[in-house]
């Protein structure tokens, strides 16, 4: 998994590895994703929303992986970026996610 402030090459692709565990009583809905959050977050080439297999969708007290392809950018420097789990009709939830190169 990428660690904070990991260096990488220029445009070099990268998986990020978040696991998320379902704190809730019931199976997290059909249709959820993970999305990028704020206005000036990098998403250094990923998709705006990664959506979750419905076979995947953790029951109460488990947990899934989610990976998340990335590019590093053409110029050097810090980038940043940060999602957050919605539902189906976009509401948030859980804690925020940060990807930081």
């Amino acid at each position: 998994n990428v660690q904070d402030n990991t260096v990488f090459f220029r445009k070099q692709k990268f998986i990020k590895t978040w696991r998320l565990e379902n704190h809730t009583k019931l199976k997290w809905p059909k249709g959820c994703y993970l999305t990028v959050v704020g206005t000036f977050c990098d998403r250094m080439g990923a998709p705006e929303k990664i959506y979750i297999k419905d076979e995947d969708l953790p029951e109460p007290g488990f947990s899934i992986d989610i990976d998340v392809h990335f590019k590093a950018p053409e110029k050097p420097g810090y980038y940043m970026g940060y999602w957050r789990m919605c539902d189906p009709n976009g509401k948030m939830f859980g804690e925020r996610l940060r990807v930081k190169i």
